[in-house]
């Protein structure tokens, strides 16, 4: 990702006196030496006057992604780099970690003392460190799918896109409650499919799906056909 946007986000979050963590995905993909165009943001303030604040002092275009969960997006270089930040849920950062949906998702570190300083800790409470090494997507819990049963199809789709195995205990918990797959909106289990059917082994994927009985929430024509 382009420095200059980087400095001057470091320069702004000083100034403003904003603690900043870079979290979730991004870790992920720079652990994985995948290429990111896309940063995440967590902080402990309202992020969508933040991300106001900072696009104005830059000029450059903002989209407010969820009013209810603080969640904005600037846009970069005509969509080459894209920055989205959200309010840290629960009391801090260690909080809204334990709140995501897989391990690999949930890492974080410190931005200032990334860009200041020669090492940086990892804030990694679920070893989600262990799990890419291992290549393996793990939900923590079944109170991570309780929180939101689209987690269960998150799932596959990382393990999809990155070519991982699902935990054992994963396959477990999804198998448990795959009825739960009716709760969230038919856009979003589209965007997850989608991602998906985009990977060129996804009939395997499919099929895994169907052995925990998740793909036939999606699709009940599947239980007569069988």
């Amino acid at each position: 990702p382009n420095h200059k946007a980087l400095i001057s986000l470091a320069e702004f979050s000083a100034r403003e006196k904003v603690k900043l963590y870079i979290v979730g995905g991004t870790i992920r993909d720079a652990i994985l030496n995948r290429p990111i165009c896309d940063l995440d943001f967590s902080l402990p303030v309202d992020a969508i006057d933040f991300a106001k604040s900072f696009a104005k002092m830059l000029g450059v275009k903002v989209i407010v992604l969820d009013e209810e969960q603080k969640t904005a997006r600037l846009i970069f270089y005509n969509g080459d780099l894209y920055m989205d930040f959200s309010s840290i849920r629960g009391n801090d950062i260690f909080e809204d970690l334990l709140a995501r949906d897989l391990t690999i998702n949930a890492m974080a570190l410190d931005f200032s003392q990334l860009i200041n300083s020669d090492s940086v800790e990892l804030l990694d409470p679920y070893k989600g460190i262990d799990d890419l090494n291992n290549g393996l997507v793990k939900i923590p819990s079944s109170q991570t799918i309780m929180d939101d049963p689209l987690r269960m199809l998150r799932a596959y789709r990382f393990s999809a896109t990155l070519g991982f195995h699902i935990h054992e205990g994963t396959s477990s918990l999804i198998g448990e409650h795959p009825e739960l797959l009716k709760e969230p909106s038919a856009e979003r289990i589209r965007d997850e499919l989608y991602k998906i059917l985009e990977v060129s082994d996804s009939a395997n994927y499919l099929k895994a799906m169907d052995r925990v009985n998740l793909l036939e929430q999606i699709f009940p024509e599947i239980i007569p056909m069988k």
